[in-house]
């Protein structure tokens, strides 16, 4: 048979078609429910476990509607999520309050009800035991407290709130829509300081 040419290429009408093969790939959808109070580690257990076995193209769904609890326990339920492979979406309803703002905070994307309540406020704890064990375990932990506070709050507070909050039982309550305004400058304050820590990359490097 005749060779033709087309494009440049030879071809003949014996040639193969191109074969189109199909892949089947599994995506879970994980909906995780955030309660009441995490008082306890068994009460995440099952939380923290899907976190860590959900996979990038998996989906991660997080319904929460929890009035805070334990640093100890929220500690781990946060780390786990920082650690998740899966973008994390969060339905907050009801209430959300204390540490459960650092959840909501954590997540990458979120769905709020236009009746929600969120309230910041700063840590409850207490202790007992010898004058010198109390007051280094208060010191310690009042520490630890503003550092968390800080650290989650930045560019959501405004400095002069989460000082307040921190030094003066100050306890700031919300509604949906200005909990929206203050994550959109948020996110503002982080994209502006990452701009920055890019652009003092960029010239450290030129020396």
């Amino acid at each position: 048979m005749k060779k033709q040419t087309r494009f440049g290429n030879e071809y003949d009408g014996n040639s193969v078609p191109f074969q189109v093969r199909v892949f089947e790939r599994s995506v879970r959808e994980y909906h995780i429910p955030i309660g009441d109070v995490l008082d306890s580690q068994i009460d995440v257990e099952q939380a923290i476990a899907a976190l860590y076995e959900a996979e990038e193209h998996d989906s991660v769904i997080m319904h929460l509607n929890c009035d805070g609890g334990s640093h100890n326990v929220g500690d781990s339920l946060l780390f786990a999520m920082q650690n998740c492979k899966a973008d994390i979406h969060v339905i907050a309803t009801g209430r959300i309050a204390s540490y459960a703002t650092f959840v909501l905070l954590s997540a990458h994307s979120f769905e709020l009800s236009p009746f929600a309540t969120i309230l910041c406020h700063s840590a409850s704890f207490g202790y007992g035991g010898k004058a010198q064990d109390t007051k280094e375990y208060v010191d310690f932990t009042y520490k630890q407290t503003e550092k968390m506070l800080r650290h989650y709050y930045e560019g959501f507070l405004t400095e002069d709130e989460i000082t307040r909050i921190i030094r003066e039982r100050y306890e700031h309550l919300m509604d949906a829509d200005e909990f929206v305004e203050r994550f959109n400058k948020r996110n503002q304050v982080i994209h502006e300081k990452m701009e920055t820590d890019k652009v003092k990359d960029a010239i450290d490097n030129e020396h």
